[in-house]
């Protein structure tokens, strides 16, 4: 019996909640190949909002799906590893030396961060990132930091991709219940919702402070790194 689930926090026009549905059809297809994982947008009572719909004939529920998707979140994380690589900022020379030492899933990666010809500083020879990469080093934001499979904590801040025993029960939270009710001040997200990417002249505290800091939904960045 097919089984369809709604993922009504997943708003249509947010880029985290569009990369964080990729993340999981990845997630699944890793963990889990043999259920056959699909989706498809409709629209809420045939003229609301469009939300992504999850089908398989294997999902019992969002807390079996949460469950395959975080084994296969670690999996897949353990090729999101750059060393003491804070920033997308390798020469060409650099980045050309780890695109040809990856594959697989390693491979997609690096395709998805930047590329060994295109320049982003002509006279220091450095790559240009993807739009995907949201952060450079200010406010000691980096966006390799980010993404890397952690097994601690890092200055403080919860990594989308830390090791930790509440995995599962994030993204089902993420994939299930309102957004606004998850986020996270002292989570380090990607910068990939709107609501995260305030300019500090817009904001109406300083950012640094605990008033001004929006925080972020960390299942949904989870799923999405």
């Amino acid at each position: 019996m097919t089984t369809e689930l709604e993922l009504r926090p997943f708003r249509w026009d947010n880029l985290l909640a569009f990369m964080a549905l990729l993340g999981l059809m990845r997630a699944v297809e890793a963990a889990r190949p043999d259920w056959r994982v699909r989706t498809f947008w409709r629209r809420r009572g045939g003229r609301g909002p469009w939300v992504p719909v999850v089908v398989s004939e294997e999902i019992a529920s969002g807390e079996e799906l949460a469950a395959e998707a975080e084994r296969g979140v670690l999996e897949l994380a353990a090729v999101h590893r750059f060393g003491d690589r804070q920033d997308v900022d390798f020469t060409t020379e650099e980045y050309r030396l780890v695109a040809s030492q990856a594959g697989g899933w390693r491979a997609e990666l690096v395709a998805a961060l930047a590329s060994d010809i295109v320049l982003r500083d002509p006279k220091k020879r450095t790559v240009q990132p993807t739009p995907l990469c949201t952060m450079f080093g200010q406010g000691h934001q980096h966006f390799l930091e980010r993404i890397s499979l952690h097994e601690a904590v890092a200055k403080g801040v919860r990594m989308p991709l830390e090791r930790r025993q509440d995995g599962a029960e994030l993204l089902r939270t993420a994939l299930c219940e309102d957004w606004e009710s998850q986020r996270d001040p002292n989570f380090g997200g990607l910068r990939l919702d709107p609501k995260e990417d305030r300019r500090y002249a817009y904001q109406f505290a300083d950012p640094t402070s605990a008033a001004g800091k929006i925080g972020t939904v960390p299942g949904a960045n989870r799923l999405a790194a």
